[in-house]
């Protein structure tokens, strides 16, 4: 078993023993959140060089906000069980998804080299602490996993039209933030890291080199609804 399987399971184990803990005479509270999820972080893909099709490819580093920087909401539901007064167990599931923009990728034999990747697509679980109570201030820390799609690139390179360059990969995520209700609706901000992916096994050997990082730091901005 490696170790993204050992995240995987580790985090499911906890959600699940979380949420199967009773607490007596305290109602469960479904929430639901939908969030603005800017990337504010992390190397989308390294720098690499090397002989495509026939082609020079000289490619410098490149961060999430230089290549996804079109977003759309993200998506966020589960329970909070109550623990106390002020502290909850959470349980949530995730959905989101970053868009791509046409950027240059690098240089072939010294000419600028347009692409596009594919969306950052994922869906995960969570789990973890809320401090707070139905109103006011609280804050919230979670684990969790994500699945995230495989990403290919579409380039201008002849004879190279689309490649792959990140297969399918599950990675560790982790995030902290807090934020304020009126009641059942509120506004939160939060910090989430979503851990490094996978190259592509099949993509030619320069794009390896170049995916090998795909860690991201964003700032999701929610609406909170909880009742």
């Amino acid at each position: 078993m490696n170790a993204r399987h050992i995240i995987f399971t580790a985090a499911a184990v906890a959600m699940l023993s979380s949420a199967a803990r009773p607490v007596a005479a305290q109602a469960v509270v479904v929430t639901a959140k939908v969030a603005f999820d800017p990337s504010i972080s992390g190397t989308m893909h390294g720098a690499a060089t090397g002989v495509v099709n026939g082609s020079s490819l000289v490619l410098p580093e490149q961060s999430w906000t230089d290549t996804h920087s079109t977003n759309s909401p993200l998506f966020i539901g589960g329970v909070d069980i109550p623990l106390g007064q002020k502290a909850s167990a959470v349980g949530y599931a995730e959905y989101g998804r970053a868009g791509a923009d046409t950027i240059t990728l690098g240089t072939a034999n010294g000419s600028d080299l347009r692409a596009e990747f594919d969306p950052y697509k994922y869906w995960g679980l969570e789990t973890g602490i809320r401090g707070g109570g139905r109103t006011g201030v609280y804050g919230v820390v979670t684990i969790g996993f994500r699945h995230v799609s495989d990403i290919q690139v579409t380039t201008s390179l002849q004879g190279l039209v689309k490649s792959p360059f990140y297969q399918a990969s599950n990675v560790l995520t982790y995030g902290f933030g807090g934020g304020y209700m009126f009641g059942t609706i509120g506004l939160e901000v939060a910090a989430k890291y979503a851990g490094s992916l996978t190259a592509a096994e099949i993509a030619p050997r320069t794009f390896q080199d170049a995916a090998s990082d795909g860690a991201r730091w964003s700032l999701p901005i929610s609406l909170v609804l909880r009742f």
